[in-house]
């Protein structure tokens, strides 16, 4: 399935996409390069480079620019994420929870409260970014809830929701997280595919990814806002 989109960004660039919703399993799962990738763009935020899709890119930065005129910075903080890089993370966590996890599986639990393991991240499709912070009392205070406030108002404008609002509000998975925002028009169709193309014995080649076996970790990628499921 094919779709030809066209973007205004800040009101003066005109951006051409002829974009397919095919993905392979290695794309699925972040195994790629995306500086290399036709269908991915790089920018600077925060004096940082990142990367997206080019689609989830034009409209994120239609979203800033509106912010912006509304005294908001939406400053990026994470957002494509290779295989390798959520294995970085990933095994961070591991050797650091050694001591107050021993066992395997729940080691495993305690690190996917925040951290998707590698190969099952929203962030490996080039759709997902993390804005302003990562840390959760930063959207307790009265800036983080003026900005999260924003968001929640506008970001649905531009295709952005939330996947990890509230658990009430959702079937499980990982702990809320209001920095995470997912450009819904690609991710959905992303989560389809990967559902139904990736297994539970694709997610190897990390510390631990034995004992993820024992895990359910369906019910964390799909443990999100229903407005981003299939």
């Amino acid at each position: 399935m094919k779709r030809t989109l066209f973007f205004s960004l800040a009101g003066s660039l005109l951006v051409f996409i002829n974009f397919s919703f095919a993905l392979s399993k290695d794309e699925l799962m972040g195994k790629i390069s995306a500086h290399q990738h036709p269908d991915f763009v790089r920018f600077v935020s925060g004096g940082r480079v990142f990367s997206l899709r080019r689609e989830a890119y034009a409209a994120l930065a239609a979203m800033t620019e509106a912010a912006k005129k509304d005294g908001i910075s939406l400053v990026v903080v994470s957002a494509f994420r290779s295989f390798d890089d959520q294995k970085r993370i990933w095994e961070t966590k591991w050797k650091r929870f050694a001591s107050s996890y021993p066992d395997p599986v729940k080691r495993c639990k305690a690190i996917l409260r925040y951290s998707s393991a590698p190969g099952t991240s929203r962030h490996h499709w080039g759709t997902d970014v993390d804005l302003v912070s990562v840390d959760p009392a930063f959207f307790k205070t009265k800036e983080g809830q003026r900005i999260l406030a924003w968001l929640e108002t506008h970001a649905p404008s531009y295709g952005f929701e939330r996947p990890y609002t509230p658990l009430s509000q959702r079937n499980g998975g990982y702990e809320e997280e209001p920095w995470h925002w997912s450009y819904r028009p690609l991710a959905t169709n992303y989560l389809s595919l990967y559902t139904n193309t990736i297994t539970q014995e694709d997610i190897t080649g990390f510390s631990g990814d034995n004992a993820l076996k024992e895990v359910d970790i369906l019910s964390y990628i799909l443990g999100i806002s229903p407005t981003l499921l299939p």
